[in-house]
């Protein structure tokens, strides 16, 4: 809606139209970045340690610690990123937005328990170092995708 204005009054903008601080700047886009990534570190050291407590003291197969130690650590990336990292969400319900966050996590869950099954079954690599490398492309995926779910 446009509002009229008196000669040499400043121009307001029209509130549908989109405005310069909704698009994110180099700057932000930098901050997240970083925020995200000591925010998925904590949380990988919490998946990293859940992975090596269940396999290696408990005996659990390495895929089903792989995966509780994921959603353990997607827990604390998903608090942790909405205190610290990403801002003003698309989605107002914080339910429907750990959801959405869920099914990215999933798809990243996808993603690196594959990359873990071809090179520890097929490659013969220590499941560790399995892990470490599949976590690269994994972090990329987790951080555009969630990045999508918040306006800045």
């Amino acid at each position: 809606m446009s509002e009229r204005r008196s000669p040499g009054a400043p121009a307001v903008a029209d509130a549908a139209a989109p405005n310069a601080s909704d698009r994110p700047r180099a700057g932000s886009l930098v901050r997240q970045i970083m925020g995200y990534g000591w925010t998925a570190a904590v949380g990988l050291i919490v998946d990293f340690c859940t992975l090596a407590l269940l396999a290696d003291v408990f005996s659990v197969h390495y895929l089903m610690a792989s995966t509780s130690g994921f959603l353990s650590g997607l827990a604390v990336v998903f608090v942790l990123s909405e205190r610290f990292v990403f801002r003003d969400p698309r989605v107002a319900h914080p339910w429907v937005r750990f959801s959405l966050f869920g099914v990215i996590g999933a798809i990243g869950l996808l993603l690196l328990n594959g990359q873990m099954w071809v090179f520890v079954e097929k490659l013969g690599w220590y499941y560790l170092v399995a892990k470490a490398v599949a976590t690269v492309t994994v972090f990329a995926w987790n951080f555009l995708a969630r990045r999508w779910m918040y306006r800045r």
